[in-house]
């Protein structure tokens, strides 16, 4: 396994900037970087950014940056890659390093199966050097190798890093404990929303619903991949139905694909409501502090168009409180945004759908006939 430490203190020779989307597969890297002093570290909303931020580093410093995604988020990268990077268009040189989940074809969640199948392969039709990092590797002379190549090409250049690459590190201190945890604030408003169409978004959110719902309530989608686009799926679907279409988000998912909330003036969906569970990390891929706590989201949902725009703290003296204040709100037309501050409690032992992606949707899209 490489240190994060050594890894950091070995980049740092080669570039003065880090930049990208905290990840489950380089888990023990992701971690190290929100509490280091060896490097400049810029976590951003979604991958497409870090390529962005990355090139204006190169223009003002010559000097290539390194990229750090999950292949998951790969998707997000290909706009900026081919039409700003490319050696086509401007030879933007950087070093991109993706933690491979599915790594050449392993077992792991259905989100991550097709991707981890082309990563490699996706590259290659790009047309981009590439290195794979794994246990038995030189690592240090495959980052040399991977910034020489990307300087004297002026190209990106890729590393593919096996999961769990990385020495795990511990993220306790940044753990929130003061409020009660998102799982029992899912159950409390899965008691007041029996009829209304849910999309619960990618991550822990949807585990702890299925959990809560066991299999009782057909009308729930469960987006298990595509961070970012529950919103939309439900803004969609709340144009369609004749039912209250409620999305249950995330903080980092929200701010993964924001501009989505252009769209809420434009569309003004009368049975649109958005709620938003921010423990303001990303926890999913090991409890780095997300950027929610950046924007002003009453300020940002009114602006936007949402009819009604609330932000409640959940604590053990107020919760039923505010499920009451939320029940009231959507007895309401819409669009309406409500944001929840909640902590960080998740059992070790919460399980994952047993049906299919599939089965799931075929079961959801019955329940809206």
């Amino acid at each position: 396994m490489i240190n994060p430490k050594d890894f950091l203190t070995e980049l740092s020779k080669k570039t003065s900037l880090i930049t990208g989307v905290p990840d489950s597969a380089l888990k023990g890297l992701s971690d190290y970087l929100d509490f280091q002093d060896i490097i400049e570290h810029v976590k951003v909303p979604n991958e497409g950014i870090s390529l962005s931020y990355a090139s204006g580093y190169y223009i003002a410093k010559k000097t290539p940056a390194l990229v750090y995604l999950q292949n998951s988020g790969f998707g997000n990268l290909i706009n900026p890659l081919t039409s700003l990077l490319d050696q086509l268009v401007y030879s933007i040189p950087c070093v991109i390093l993706i933690g491979w989940r599915a790594f050449k074809g392993n077992k792991d969640e259905p989100q991550h199966k097709k991707m981890g199948l082309i990563t490699e392969e996706l590259v290659k039709t790009l047309g981009y050097n590439h290195f794979e990092l794994n246990n038995s590797c030189d690592w240090k002379k495959i980052l040399d190798d991977s910034f020489s190549i990307a300087n004297s090409s002026k190209s990106p250049v890729f590393l593919l890093a096996q999961p769990k690459l990385f020495e795990e590190y511990d993220t306790d201190s940044n753990i929130v404990k003061d409020i009660i945890s998102r799982e029992i604030v899912l159950n409390k408003l899965y008691s007041i929303m029996n009829n209304h169409v849910i999309i619960s978004t990618t991550g822990k959110s949807s585990r702890e619903l299925y959990e809560i719902n066991n299999n009782k309530k057909n009308d729930i989608f469960y987006c298990v991949g595509s961070m970012g686009h529950a919103s939309a799926i439900s803004l969609s679907l709340s144009n369609y139905v004749d039912r209250k279409v409620t999305c249950i988000d995330g903080d980092g998912a929200f701010l993964m694909h924001m501009g989505f909330i252009s769209m809420i003036r434009h569309k003004s969906s009368l049975n649109f409501n958005h709620i938003i569970i921010n423990n303001g990390l990303h926890e999913s891929v090991g409890n780095q502090e997300s950027l929610y706590k950046n924007i002003d989201i009453l300020k940002i949902g009114k602006a936007a168009g949402y009819k009604t725009v609330q932000k409640y703290e959940c604590k053990n003296d107020n919760i039923d409180e505010v499920v009451s204040n939320i029940s009231e709100i959507l007895k309401t037309s819409g669009p309406n945004l409500i944001e929840l501050k909640v902590g960080v409690q998740t059992r070790s032992n919460l399980s994952r759908p047993k049906e299919t992606p599939q089965q799931n949707l075929e079961k959801f899209i019955r329940s809206l006939s």
